[in-house]
């Protein structure tokens, strides 16, 4: 299943592809939103131009580590076992 449509039944999301002339080719930025909360995204993911299907993590209110970097298998299988959540939601605290 492609990346964003699997994101897509978890989270509400918005995809913006840019040309980054540094590496010469067009990055992919993810921004993940909690289904029906659109006003601001739990986090945003940047593609890592030199590294096939990894991501830097942007973090705005997940749980996870601002600027760390991720492979995608990983991030889905955190998403999966329900570990990417906004860090308010009392829900989801452990």
């Amino acid at each position: 299943m492609h990346f964003t449509t699997f994101l897509s039944k978890c989270f509400d999301i918005e995809v913006e592809t840019e040309f980054d002339s540094s590496s010469e080719r067009n990055l992919t930025h993810i921004w993940l939103y909690e289904k029906g909360e659109d006003v601001e995204p739990i986090l945003i993911l940047h593609e890592i131009y030199n590294s096939p299907k990894a991501w830097c993590i942007g973090n705005v209110y997940s749980n996870l580590e601002h600027g760390a970097q991720i492979q995608e298998v990983k991030f889905r299988q955190l998403v999966k076992s329900g570990n990417v959540h906004n860090k308010g939601d009392k829900d989801n605290q452990h």
